[in-house]
C-alpha cells in the first residue's frame, strides 16, 4: 500500500533531521531511563472464567531521550509480550518541524480520541471504555501535530498495518487519521476553566481486521475473525467540561465497513459499530488533570517527575509543595454492534453479545510521587449469555490497582 512505502523512508530521516536540528554547538542529549509495573489484584465475579488473583498489567523498561533542538526519543519495551508484538509498545522518534509542531516517527499509539491518548499510568481509570477498545490500537506510522491556537489542537496520523490492539491481536489495515480538538482558554499549561470538543476522522481503503472489544478488564464481550472488507471509515466526537478540580465528558465512536464478504458471493455493509463512554473525575486533593497534544496529563506531571521525587535526598518536602493528588472518578461505556454480523453467521451470541454495558467506580491516589494505589469496581450487563461471564450476562468484579513509576520521564508538552 502508499503508507507502507512511505512510512519507511520517513523513519530512516529521523537520525538525520534530528541532527540537523542541532545548534552551531555539539548535540547535547539528556537521557532518561526508567520504566514502569503496573500489578492489578483482582477479585472476579464467582461466575467468572477468568480466575481471581495478581496478575501483572505492565512491565515496561523506558528510555527516553530529549536532545537540546527539541527532538526526542522514545522507546517502551514490554517485557511478556503478552500484549504487543515483538516486545514493544512503543518505539518512535520526534523532532519540532515549525512553531509548536512536531513530527513523530517509529511505532506509535494511534487513539482517536482523547482516553485512549492518555497514557496508563496517567489515567484515572483502570482500564479503558468501549470506543479505545473498538478502534484504538498501535500502528508503525508517522504523525504530524501541533497547536493552530494556544487552544486548539491538530493531530494527522498514517499508519502501514502493522500494528496491534489491546491483545496484541494484528492489526492489518492502513489508516489515515485527522483530529482537532478545542479548549477554553488555557494558561499555557494546559489547564483551562470551561468547555472542551474534538472530533476525529479516520479511513482505511482495505478493512482486514476483525472487531473485538473487551471490558477494562479484559473480559472479551465481543469478536468476529477478520472481516476482509473494503474500506472502512471511522468518526469520532468528543466533549467536556474541565475546571480546577473536575473534568468530566463523552466520547463517541461510530464505524462502517463497506462490501464484507457474508458468503454465496454476497456481501453487506456493515455501517453500526457504534461505542461511547461518559466519565466524570473528582480531584478530591489537587487540581485536575491537564489537557496536552491530544490526550490528559497529570496536573502535577507523570509519575516520577515531579520535584519530590528526590526529597529522599533532599529532606522533606517544602512547605509550599503542594499534596499529592486523590481522584474519584465514574465511568459508564456503552457497546452497540450491527446485527448483520450475527445474521450473516459472521459471530454468534457466544462469545460475542450485540449490546453491552460497563460501570466503574475508582479511588485513587498517589501515596508517594512515584507510587498509586487505586480500588475500582466495574460492573458489565450484556444483552447475552457469555462464557467469558460464566454463562452468565452480568458480571461484578474488583480491582486494586498500584502503579509504580522508576526514573524520571523528560517534561512533557
Amino acid at each position: 500500500m502508499i503508507a507502507r512505502r512511505l512510512l519507511t523512508p520517513l523513519a530512516l530521516l529521523l537520525p538525520v533531521a534530528a541532527a540537523a536540528a542541532r545548534d552551531d554547538d555539539p548535540p547535547a542529549w539528556t537521557w532518561f531511563p526508567g520504566g514502569q509495573l503496573s500489578v492489578n489484584g483482582i477479585a472476579y465475579d464467582s461466575r467468572n472464567a477468568k480466575h481471581s488473583g495478581l496478575e501483572t498489567e505492565l512491565a515496561v523498561p523506558i528510555l527516553d531521550g530529549l536532545h537540546r533542538s527539541g527532538a526526542r526519543v522514545h522507546v517502551a519495551a514490554d517485557l511478556d509480550g503478552e500484549d504487543t508484538r515483538s516486545n514493544l509498545w512503543e518505539a518512535w522518534g520526534e523532532w519540532p518541524v515549525a512553531s509548536r509542531s512536531w513530527l513523530r516517527a517509529g511505532l506509535l499509539r494511534v487513539p482517536l480520541g482523547s482516553e485512549f491518548a492518555t497514557r496508563d499510568e496517567d489515567h484515572a481509570l483502570v482500564g479503558y471504555g468501549f470506543p479505545a477498545h473498538l478502534a484504538g490500537r498501535w500502528d508503525t506510522g508517522v504523525r504530524l501535530d501541533g497547536y493552530l491556537t494556544d487552544d486548539t489542537w491538530y493531530g494527522v496520523t498514517v499508519t502501514a498495518g502493522h500494528g496491534f490492539d489491546h491483545k496484541g491481536r494484528s492489526r492489518k489495515s492502513d489508516q489515515v487519521a485527522a483530529r482537532l480538538l478545542t479548549t477554553s482558554a488555557s494558561d499555557g499549561s494546559g489547564a483551562f476553566e470551561g468547555p472542551f470538543a474534538g472530533v476525529t476522522v479516520a479511513w482505511s481503503p482495505d478493512y482486514d481486521d476483525p472487531i473485538q472489544i473487551a471490558s477494562p478488564l479484559e473480559q472479551q464481550v465481543f469478536t468476529t475473525p477478520d472481516l476482509d472488507g473494503g474500506s472502512a471509515m471511522w468518526q469520532h466526537v468528543e466533549f467536556g467540561w474541565r475546571s480546577r478540580a473536575f473534568r468530566g465528558g463523552v466520547e463517541v465512536t461510530n464505524g462502517s465497513v463497506s462490501d464484507v464478504p457474508v458468503g454465496g458471493g454476497r456481501e453487506e455493509d456493515v455501517d453500526q459499530l457504534t461505542s461511547w463512554a461518559a466519565y466524570v473525575v473528582w480531584s478530591l486533593r489537587g487540581e485536575a488533570a491537564r489537557w496536552s497534544r491530544g490526550g490528559w496529563v497529570p496536573a502535577r506531571g507523570p509519575l516520577g517527575s515531579r520535584p519530590g521525587a528526590a526529597r529522599s535526598a533532599a529532606g522533606p518536602a517544602p512547605p509550599d509543595e503542594p499534596a499529592l493528588p486523590i481522584e474519584f472518578a465514574l465511568r459508564y461505556s456503552n457497546a452497540d454492534i450491527d446485527r448483520v454480523l450475527f445474521d450473516e453467521g459472521i459471530t454468534t451470541y457466544d462469545p460475542s453479545t450485540q449490546e453491552v454495558r460497563t460501570f466503574s467506580a475508582i479511588l485513587g491516589g498517589l501515596v508517594d510521587p512515584d507510587t498509586r494505589l487505586a480500588l475500582q469496581w466495574t460492573k458489565i450487563i450484556a444483552d447475552h449469555e457469555l462464557t467469558t461471564l460464566g454463562g452468565d450476562n452480568r458480571d461484578s468484579s474488583w480491582v486494586l490497582r498500584v502503579d509504580r513509576r522508576f526514573g524520571r520521564p523528560p517534561p512533557r508538552r
